[in-house]
This record gives C-alpha cells, sequence and structure tokens, in this order.
C-alpha cells in the first residue's frame, strides 16, 4: 500500500501506511513516533484523519540516558545522536503541544493528564 510517511533511522526503515493509519484512526485514538517530515506529512492529510500533535522534549542529560539505555555507550555516537536531535522541530505552522520528559514517575501521569481530553 502506500505509505504517509517513512524514514531511515540508525540503518532501519520506519513508515506508516496511509491505509491503516486511516482505518485506524477512523474508530479508535492511536500514538504514533514521528519525526518533523513525517508530522509535516500527517499535518498536509489533516482533513483526512483528525490529528494532535505532542512533541516531546528533554533535556541533553535525559536524552543522554535514554540513549546509554538503547545500547548506544561511544561517546562520539552519542554525541552524533544528541547533534540529530536537536534539531528535532516542527514548522511553527502545525498546531502542537511540548511535553517536557524528565525520566521520573511523574512524566506518565502527566502526559495522560495531558491526553486526557483527546482521548475521551
Amino acid at each position: 500500500g502506500r505509505l504517509l510517511e517513512w524514514i531511515e533511522y540508525s540503518g532501519e526503515l520506519y513508515g506508516s501506511s496511509l491505509d491503516v493509519v486511516k482505518r485506524v484512526l477512523h474508530s479508535n485514538n492511536g500514538i504514533c513516533a514521528l519525526d518533523s517530515s513525517g508530522a509535516t506529512k500527517f499535518w498536509e492529510r489533516r482533513w483526512e484523519m483528525n490529528v494532535v500533535f505532542i512533541v516531546l522534549k528533554a533535556t541533553p542529560e535525559v536524552l543522554k540516558k535514554n540513549l546509554i539505555s538503547r545500547g548506544i555507550l561511544d561517546p562520539k555516537e552519542q554525541e552524533a545522536k544528541l547533534k540529530e536531535m536537536e534539531t528535532f522541530d516542527l514548522p511553527a505552522s502545525i498546531p502542537h503541544f511540548n511535553f517536557q520528559v524528565t525520566r521520573t514517575e511523574y512524566d506518565v501521569p502527566r502526559f495522560l493528564d495531558l491526553l486526557k481530553p483527546f482521548v475521551q
């Protein structure tokens, strides 16, 4: 089928089938992990599906902990990934919410509170 968006990340290909996304979002709520390019593709098709964007933001310290937990231990590779992550941002023309990730026990309840108005 047709892909709504796609990306190559860390040597792997990821993408979202347009037909599957439309079918799921027609009758359910869904969450997708997207880069800014993928989010832009979803936004361009917003008349076909209901979308809300929440951008997860984290400090470099939290991002580094995430990389380590994924087994990325080489400092040069970590630095490259951190620089890449700094470039992620949505265009100002796409309405979105920012969520500050702390990597604490408070993240899940705060995130669920943010989602409540969209999933009721």
